[in-house]
């Protein structure tokens, strides 16, 4: 058995032929796919599927957790990747993308105005070996280009303090959401 979900033919094994089932007899379909993704955490079409769904009904931060468990399943074809890779791209990153290419450049400009800074070539944006992947307003992922591989949630108030420099009275603390301070 096969449906569609978010525009992706997504096969249908025994946990989701389940949750269409308690969903055809009334079952709101969120508790079936809920139960569907209890009953086979790691079952990589339960993650594509309760993905997509979540998706459609706007739960976009656990779309995009069970995106990333699903793009680095072990059972994960490469065709399977590079459609989880294109959507994550054009529907959490794309609509991102000025708003840190102007974040990066203004902590770049303030990192190179700052006198203790010793670093005098910063990378393009567009050369950067990192994508961050926006999960909510505070936490992203980041995505390793070179190894194609996501790395974990990373908050912003975690990493506020890990670029630090300081002297007797000037504290530069950043990230890629807020404007140095």
């Amino acid at each position: 058995m096969f449906t569609v979900i978010g525009g992706v033919v997504v096969s249908m094994n025994k946990w989701l032929e389940k949750a269409f089932a308690e969903q055809n007899n009334g079952e709101n379909p969120q508790v079936a796919y809920n139960k569907a993704l209890l009953e086979a955490p790691d079952d990589l079409e339960v993650l594509n599927a309760v993905g997509f769904y979540y998706f459609t009904i706007k739960k976009y931060d656990a779309s995009l957790d069970l995106f990333v468990r699903a793009y680095h399943h072990m059972n994960q074809t490469a065709e399977g990747k590079k459609i989880l890779f294109e959507h994550i791209y054009l529907v959490y990153y794309e609509p991102n993308i000025e708003q840190l290419r102007e974040q990066y450049i203004n902590n770049v400009q303030l990192l190179k105005n700052y006198a203790y800074n010793y670093i005098e070539d910063f990378s393009e944006f567009d050369q950067l070996p990192i994508l961050c992947i926006p999960r909510t307003e505070t936490e992203y992922y980041i995505y390793y280009k070179e190894y194609d591989q996501f790395g974990p949630v990373v908050s912003t108030n975690a990493i506020e303090q890990t670029a630090s420099f300081s002297n007797d009275d000037c504290i530069i603390s950043f990230n890629l959401f807020s404007t140095i301070t």
